[in-house]
């Protein structure tokens, strides 16, 4: 994030480190350096500042293409918007490849911000679609 902000912090998730903006996680993150979370639980602060990061930081950038050629991700049903973003950002603008695994029927986190639609979102990018049928034999 910057020279501003310290090296060293701590993750933490008790409901005295949550907040209810970004500019205001930022402000706790830079001051305390501690990275908490939203008020809303729906809303997610750690993709949301990794968007912005890499975004914003070609060095960021230079070493996620540089370690990183696929990035495997299994249990996509339950992303939330601001993962979604995240990856298909590192797809589409770093160049690097996701295989994403996924099943609706088992989304299991709608309660904090998971999409049920986040395979439709998946239609408008580049890629293959591949669906595992089995038959049972009796």
């Amino acid at each position: 994030m910057g020279k501003d902000f310290g090296n060293d912090y701590s993750v933490e998730y008790g409901n005295q480190y949550k907040f209810e903006n970004y500019s205001s996680g930022l402000k706790q993150l830079k001051t305390d350096n501690i990275l908490g979370s939203f008020e809303d639980n729906r809303r997610n602060f750690n993709f949301k500042l990794a968007y912005n990061i890499i975004e914003k930081s070609i060095a960021a950038q230079e070493y996620l293409k540089s370690k990183y050629s696929w990035i495997f991700i299994d249990e996509y049903q339950d992303s939330d918007m601001d993962m979604h973003r995240f990856f298909i950002k590192l797809k589409n603008e770093l160049n690097i490849k996701l295989f994403i695994v996924g099943d609706l029927k088992q989304a299991i986190y709608l309660w904090r911000g998971a999409m049920s639609n986040i395979f439709e979102l998946l239609e408008n990018e580049n890629f293959s679609f591949y669906e595992l049928v089995t038959k049972l034999s009796l």
